[in-house]
């Protein structure tokens, strides 16, 4: 197939979730025989680029426009609609909702800017044969708040080939086996995180136990090295996300933790990644985490309330058990293996593409497979 990937924006080294998602949606992709289309300025460099005149002549050659979408409409599927009643065979649109419109509070919109954005989304939605959403919770919005009929839940994912606890742990992190490591990933400026839940247990800990056995990492962009941090608390900066299977190999715990709100539609990468390295992840309460845990069998690692104490207590636990930790670790990569991977995630909206097609219909898959037989 000639898939038309839009709005998606590939940058190396990839330090954002998203350039993630982008590169490995390509990638495998790829490596099944298809062909990827991109804007030029921004592509995957496997990818052919796409020029940014004379576009809606060149989509309707593809067989799939498929949109990266986040909290606002991109111009693109505006562009697009209008092939909707075209005489030439139109490819199929497909939409991938990364998050809620609600998340535009946490870049700073308006509750009427945000309404606006939702309107917007309402407009072209006819244009939209096929809705991709990494959660159940988005799923479920899009479908009954955007009227889009065709809506499927594809969560993202984790490569375990790369991220492994077979990686080389990180020289700089200090293995002892009385001293539990604790990982944090994240953007420091996006406030649906609850970094503020790390930092205050670290300081109950510190506080608690002048010797403590606990040591927390810090991993992210936009956050303030200034920032007096306890002594259990070290800030490692934005890493690349080649490195980051040493990094994670080097650590025993994860955290997932985040604030009530637009955060409850999206689908952390980080979780994912914790799993495949075969960490024990603990989590604050959120859909997509409380449904992932139970495949785990870890319900007991969801953080009830926004409590440092509570998750002192687990840590200090989940230390106690070092057991534990192997077993909880190993069922979140054997789930990874089986379930959430990116060829698992690209397989499956490939087979979500093909059931857009029905008998009779012009869309270009479907006439140029006939042209070709």
């Amino acid at each position: 197939m000639k898939i038309a990937y839009l709005n998606a924006k590939y940058r190396f080294p990839a330090i954002s979730g998203g350039h993630v998602h982008v590169a490995q949606f390509v990638e495998n992709l790829l490596a099944l025989g298809h062909e990827v289309w991109m804007d030029a300025e921004h592509r995957h460099p496997r990818a052919n680029p796409l020029p940014a005149r004379d576009l809606s002549a060149r989509l309707v050659d593809m067989d799939v426009v498929y949109v990266r979408v986040t909290y606002r409409l991109p111009e693109i599927c505006r562009l697009v609609l209008p092939l909707e009643n075209s005489k030439a065979s139109r490819p199929i649109f497909v939409w991938e909702f990364n998050v809620h419109p609600s998340f535009g509070s946490v870049k700073g919109l308006s509750d009427s800017q945000i309404e606006q954005n939702i309107d917007a989304f309402k407009l072209y939605a006819p244009g939209c044969d096929l809705a991709v959403c990494v959660s159940d919770t988005l799923r479920d919005y899009v479908s009954k708040a955007l009227g889009i009929n065709h809506v499927v839940t594809v969560a993202n994912a984790s490569d375990p080939e790369l991220v492994s606890p077979q990686a080389k742990p990180h020289a700089s992190i200090v293995s002892e086996p009385d001293l539990l490591n604790v990982v944090w990933v994240g953007s420091a400026n996006l406030d649906w995180h609850n970094l503020a839940l790390v930092l205050d247990t670290a300081r109950h800990m510190e506080k608690a136990h002048s010797d403590t056995r606990i040591h927390f990492h810090l991993f992210g962009k936009e956050f303030d090295a200034r920032q007096a941090l306890p002594s259990n608390v070290t800030y490692h900066g934005p890493a690349p996300y080649h490195d980051l299977p040493q990094w994670l190999a080097a650590m025993d715990v994860g955290l997932a933790l985040y604030h009530p709100g637009p955060a409850d539609y999206n689908s952390p990468m980080k979780l994912f990644d914790y799993m495949a390295s075969g960490l024990a992840v603990i989590g604050s309460e959120h859909p997509q985490l409380r449904q992932i845990f139970s495949e785990c069998g870890q319900a007991e690692l969801l953080l009830p309330s926004n409590d440092p104490e509570a998750l002192a207590d687990m840590l200090n636990e989940l230390s106690d058990d070092r057991d534990r930790i192997a077993r909880h670790g190993r069922m979140a990569r054997e789930l990874v293996i089986s379930k959430y991977n990116w060829k698992t995630v690209v397989s499956t909206i490939l087979g979500e593409i093909q059931s857009c097609l029905t008998p009779g219909e012009t869309h270009g898959l479907a006439v140029r497979a006939q042209r070709d037989t």
